[in-house]
């Protein structure tokens, strides 16, 4: 027994001793093309050498325009860690879990409970709202990982936003992640668009709400007859089809937190919301003072004038926890597309362009 238990606990660190290799590894190679970066960025423009500086840099072989866009990782990590400290506040406020103390830095969130059997049922529901803390001891913090995927699921959002609305204008554009902290856009520079077009793009906005919807008035009649009611307004499905929606907004995308697929048991995709400690307060009294009526979810897209009724939920109970889950309705079968166009709608990283040149 306590052999086998022996090479179980060996095995285990061995693992965890080969996942801190490739994240020192990773970082390294990180660190060093940074450090070439800035080493390019201390050239002047103008010159030759600023431009072969990025041109070896980058392995570029034809006339392109380049577009570096960096994530600023400390607005990152705080404004995370911000919403990580609220959330948790809330959950073990909500729990009735004592703790002494929650510390917010620069780079971590520090929780100190009177005994490690009190740290141990707080990581737990900790855990199972998915925040991922872990313990030592008397003391919950986040693993450097979680820190690292903050960045990986910035960049990944935001290549995504940014795919979908240059690809829309600029073909045979390449977007990726780059170095950790970067995203890298390059263009050929035959397309035709200007500068000043290619960073509208990189900076318009879609909006999201959620308003209460009205399924059951006849929205065709009231529009026929010009007797729409004041604090209502009529607005379009996917379909074409009119719906009667509060003029109120009850959430926008800034109380969203995460838009993501959730799987069913039998592999079907659902639409998964989180939302944030102000989202969170705002969905449970949406939900609790409308039991057994409806609410709209709404995005205005930055290139259409009209904003669109994506799907309609029927309230069942008031919602506690922040989250959504999606399933049964039968426009789900867009699924994809209703997480991407919510998605687009969630506050950007914070990312600055340091490098929009044409290399030749």
């Amino acid at each position: 027994m306590y052999k086998k238990l022996s090479i179980v606990l060996l095995f285990t660190l061995f693992i965890t001793g080969c996942d801190q290799v490739k994240l020192d590894r990773q970082d390294n190679e990180n660190n060093e093309i940074t450090n070439r970066i800035n080493l390019c960025l201390g050239l002047k423009s103008s010159t030759d050498e600023f431009n072969v500086c990025f041109k070896e840099l980058l392995g570029i072989t034809n006339p392109t325009r380049v577009i570096l866009l960096e994530l600023d990782k400390e607005i990152a990590t705080t404004r995370w860690l911000r919403e990580m400290s609220q959330q948790t506040r809330s959950i073990l406020k909500n729990n009735r879990i004592d703790f002494e103390t929650i510390s917010l830095s620069k780079k971590n969130l520090i929780i100190d409970f009177p005994n490690p059997i009190i740290a141990k049922q707080a990581l737990e529901h900790l855990n199972h709202a998915g925040i991922p803390l872990t313990q030592s001891k008397n003391q919950l913090s986040f693993p450097i990982q979680a820190i690292t995927k903050v960045y990986n699921d910035d960049i990944e959002q935001s290549i995504k936003i940014f795919d979908y609305r240059l690809k829309q204008y600029l073909s045979h554009t390449t977007i990726r992640p780059y170095a950790g902290h970067y995203i890298l856009i390059l263009i050929p520079d035959e397309v035709d668009n200007s500068q000043q077009e290619i960073i509208q793009q990189l900076g318009k906005i879609d909006t999201f709400e959620i308003r209460l919807a009205y399924h059951d008035t006849d929205t065709n009649t009231l529009l026929s007859k010009g007797t729409i009611p004041q604090d209502r307004e009529v607005m379009y499905m996917q379909d074409g089809q009119p719906i009667l929606v509060s003029k109120k907004v009850y959430i926008i995308e800034k109380d969203l937190m995460d838009v993501y697929p959730h799987y069913s048991e039998q592999g079907a995709i659902n639409l998964g919301m989180t939302f944030n400690l102000r989202g969170t307060q705002k969905l449970y009294n949406l939900t609790h003072d409308n039991f057994d009526k409806y609410i709209a979810l709404v995005v205005k897209k930055y290139t259409t004038s009209e904003p669109e009724v994506l799907l309609t939920i029927k309230v069942v109970m008031p919602i506690k926890d922040g989250r959504i889950i999606v399933s049964g309705a039968p426009e789900l079968k867009g699924a994809k597309n209703f997480i991407e166009a919510i998605r687009s709608t969630l506050p950007r990283p914070p990312l600055s362009i340091i490098v929009n040149t044409t290399i030749k």
